[in-house]
């Protein structure tokens, strides 16, 4: 069997362990189940019913105690999925409750919690749940950041504000625990450092992270980005423009509007197509004809 930098031979009840060279490290007796793969130096190892941790030398550095995740399945066959470690902590099982330990076998948090889960990729965060199955922000150096009032705490990439849900709606809490955005919100996508979309019964709008709060009502029925600094939004059949701090350059209204380059816009009435500037000056007025955007603020005429 090889583990990644470890080879385990097994014979009948006994495995012993080598190295890539053939150098004969150490040896186990006893029937041992591999439930995952090294990470920082240590792979779940144990029997059938409990695991622990071994280094990349074959020695158990932390004996068996703690109950498998769950039983993965694959095609036909089944297996055990142990814990592993990232950033020198693993979450791992005891008793049917989680908790989380170090390299040493030392635990940092004990095996109280009904629902452990990493939100940063090291373990630098964690979201820890209590008995009645709500989580809380957990920081290993800082200890709890929140209280246990969110039903979900998402994983989150480097330096990305968090998601949490309270019961049905969605906010958004920082590194510290603290509520960035309210959970108000159906649905909350983070555009970009400063901006996120939201949404509320099926309506539109925008939110300012820095402050949480709404940088535009949400009221739209649609928001689409376009490829100028502005979204077309629709208030029913109605289409108007807004930039992308929801500043209002153009309300909803008969006239469709179509941003067409940095303070461009094509309005089409009926027949007629005008390309406008911000201010409202017409640029290019046709009559029967199509205004397509090009690049470089060139535009094609189609008749």
């Amino acid at each position: 069997m090889d583990l990644k930098g470890l080879l385990a031979v097994e014979e009948k009840k006994k495995v012993s362990f080598f190295d890539y060279e053939g150098r004969f490290l150490s040896s186990m007796e006893g029937t041992y189940v591999m439930s995952g793969w090294f990470e920082e130096g240590f792979v779940p190892w144990g029997n059938k019913k409990r695991y622990g941790f071994m280094d990349t030398t074959g020695r158990m550095v932390i004996e068996p105690a703690f109950e498998y995740r769950d039983l993965g399945e694959f095609e036909d066959d089944k297996f055990l999925i142990g814990g592993f470690f990232a950033g020198g902590l693993a979450v791992v099982k005891s008793g049917g409750k989680w908790g989380v330990i170090d390299k040493t076998g030392e635990y940092v948090l004990p095996c109280d919690y009904t629902d452990i889960h990493r939100v940063t990729k090291y373990n630098e965060l964690l979201a820890v749940a209590g008995a009645d199955h709500l989580f809380a922000l957990f920081s290993p150096e800082r200890g709890f950041l929140s209280d246990f009032e969110c039903t979900t705490i998402s994983f989150a990439r480097a330096d990305e504000l968090i998601h949490c849900r309270k019961g049905t709606l969605t906010g958004l809490i920082d590194r510290n625990g603290k509520e960035v955005v309210a959970c108000e919100y159906d649905v909350l996508r983070i555009l970009n450092d400063s901006i996120a979309r939201v949404e509320l019964n099926y309506k539109h709008g925008l939110v300012d992270l820095k402050t949480g709060e709404l940088l535009t009502p949400v009221l739209y029925d649609m928001m689409i980005a376009t490829d100028y600094p502005y979204y077309s939004v629709f208030c029913g059949m109605e289409r108007g423009v807004i930039d992308r701090r929801g500043n209002e350059i153009f309300p909803c209204g008969d006239a469709h509007v179509t941003p067409a380059g940095d303070g461009l816009f094509v309005i089409r009435e009926g027949k007629q197509e005008k390309l406008i500037d911000q201010a409202g000056e017409t640029l290019i007025p046709l009559q029967d004809g199509h205004i397509e955007p090009w690049m470089n603020d060139l535009f094609w005429i189609i008749k």
